[in-house]
């Protein structure tokens, strides 16, 4: 990727995400209001009737944003294009690709798990700094997201002790953004994210195997 893109130091890759049209999620309006949880949240969002997709970015400090991907469909020079201001010591851990209708699952390095409706981060238009995600306690940090749009999908990570945890609804209510979540395991931390497979389907594709 370092042929392609000018990275900066220490700078990495988080993820991958195909922009072509064929493999966006089913575009759904958004709702008239998006609910403010907390003073001071920047909700420089577009207008409620954006029908998206959008990217869902979240930060290892509990930070979180939305983009519209009509913002990144022309491609970029070398040098990409910004779409978050960091805070020292803060890093993006990942960022998803929605509807706006899903479930953000999240889980922290401590052992806490939250999950809040997408609908309630904020659409902003340009670079921002995001909004609370979820409130961490000192020395703890956001370790792996995903969304889901179905009961038994959910954030598949590992304890230290070498278990696997499913956060999914079936297990974890659904909460308002910016709260600390609930305690995944009583003993020891998670330690890392359990990829599944990754798979893109796309729309109208004809049955033309033979091509």
């Amino acid at each position: 990727m370092q042929k392609l893109f000018d990275f900066s130091d220490r700078e990495t890759l988080v993820g991958v995400l195909s922009l072509d049209e064929r493999a966006f999620p089913q575009r759904v309006s958004e709702p008239d209001a998006t609910p403010d949880f907390f003073p001071g949240d920047d909700n420089n969002g577009l207008e409620p009737t954006d029908p998206g997709p959008f990217f869902l970015v979240m930060t290892a400090t509990g930070l979180c944003a939305r983009f519209s991907v009509q913002s990144f469909i022309d491609p970029s020079t070398r040098n990409g294009r910004s779409f978050m201001r960091l805070s020292k010591g803060d890093r993006v851990i990942g960022v998803e690709l929605g509807r706006g209708d899903e479930n953000a699952c999240l889980a922290t390095r401590n052992g806490r798990a939250l999950i809040f409706p997408v609908r309630h981060v904020s659409i902003f238009k340009g670079v921002s700094k995001g909004i609370i995600a979820i409130r961490l306690d000192k020395g703890d940090e956001l370790i792996a997201f995903t969304i889901s749009d179905a009961a038994r999908q959910g954030l598949r990570v590992k304890t230290s002790r070498g278990r696997e945890e499913t956060i999914r609804t079936t297990k974890f209510e659904v909460s308002n953004r910016g709260n600390k979540g609930r305690n995944v395991i009583s003993r020891g931390k998670l330690s890392a994210l359990v990829p599944g497979p990754v798979e893109i389907r796309l729309k109208n594709q004809q049955n033309d195997d033979q091509d």
